[in-house]
């Protein structure tokens, strides 16, 4: 186990062993099931503080997605620790009351808690559909652009100049209504290459009318959807 895990648990059991001997040392027995109900919500509050890291995927923005979530089981379990140190000092001697509070509270850091994560999975599949996004264009554009000026003495070179600038310049947004489209470019792409390196002139200038019209036809429909 590497040191900082280590570090880790040692800080997390701080707690625990603090305020387990402080209960018992001070604490008068036997007590009523409402100060064992609220020692166990204590409990349970500083265990979801503990996971909340493990419902945060690793990546780029994992620190934007861990801090609201962070902070959401910070503020619920030191209103459930304050709680519980009223409950065990007042130690009522029935539960109902404190079983209804404590279901009330609970769900409402349980619903504030998911809220927030479905919202950090709907942001970070933004996130990463915008970086395929981008990749497509980026990917495609650079693959004619490593074809300038290697192949056939640059006769073609002003035709797959063109060609870079319709794809460098077009929308990296992308939608469901084209992903045909893309897919066919991307074919179309591959038989370019190999055109060009066969020195294949005609094949090659037919490929990249081809593309140049998928490029047109594609981008019209994203204009026409946005």
């Amino acid at each position: 186990m590497k040191k900082s895990k280590i570090s880790q648990v040692i800080v997390a059991l701080v707690f625990l062993i603090a305020f387990n001997a402080i209960f018992f040392i001070l604490g008068e027995f036997p007590a009523p099931a409402s100060v064992w109900i609220a020692y166990g919500v204590v409990h349970f509050a500083y265990l979801a503080l503990l996971a909340t890291p493990l419902f945060v995927k690793k990546g780029k923005s994992s620190f934007e997605n861990s801090a609201p979530l962070a902070v959401i089981s910070s503020a619920h379990f030191g209103f459930q620790l304050l709680a519980g140190i009223i409950f065990m000092l007042i130690r009522l001697e029935g539960y109902k009351f404190i079983v209804v509070f404590y279901i009330i509270t609970i769900a409402i850091y349980l619903i504030a808690f998911f809220y927030v994560l479905s919202v950090n999975g709907r942001t970070e599949a933004a996130v990463e559909r915008r970086a395929s996004e981008i990749y497509y264009i980026r990917n495609y554009a650079s693959k004619v652009k490593m074809m300038i000026g290697r192949y056939m003495g640059g006769r073609l070179d002003a035709r797959l100049e063109r060609l870079y600038d319709e794809l460098y310049t077009s929308p990296t947004k992308s939608i469901p209504a084209v992903a045909d489209i893309e897919s066919d470019i991307a074919f179309k792409i591959g038989e370019l290459e190999r055109a060009v390196r066969a020195e294949k002139a005609e094949d090659a200038e037919t490929i990249i009318n081809d593309v140049l019209y998928l490029i047109e036809d594609r981008n019209r429909i994203l204009r026409n959807n946005y």
